[in-house]
């Protein structure tokens, strides 16, 4: 999916069945807000993952984008975020990510 067919409200299911989604949760962010991030990662990798796994049926809704600083030397320097939401929990996800995500079918 390209980022540029993205809308607030969306809400998006992984399409990639060789692939799993996961939380990315660490104390050393790229970003200042301290959300987790999606990534996605082959199946038989997922003993090497630190962070709960999505389930295929969590519901995924696309939140939107901002800019935001990444780092604290600059500030100037900022970089654009979008956000999603799974169940109750807000995540970030960067832009070459989006390309497992659709428009969820039951949704459109």
């Amino acid at each position: 999916m390209r980022v540029a067919d993205l809308k607030k409200g969306m809400v998006l299911h992984v399409t990639d069945t060789e692939r799993v989604a996961w939380l990315r949760l660490t104390d050393k962010h790229l970003f200042s807000s301290g959300e987790p991030e999606v990534r996605f990662i082959h199946k038989f990798m997922i003993p090497l993952i630190h962070g709960p796994i999505i389930s295929d049926d969590e519901l995924i809704i696309y939140l939107g984008h901002d800019k935001v600083p990444v780092d604290e030397k600059d500030p100037t320097y900022k970089k654009i975020v979008r956000r999603i939401m799974i169940g109750e929990k807000t995540a970030i996800v960067l832009g070459h990510n989006f390309r497992y995500f659709e428009p969820h079918p039951d949704f459109l």
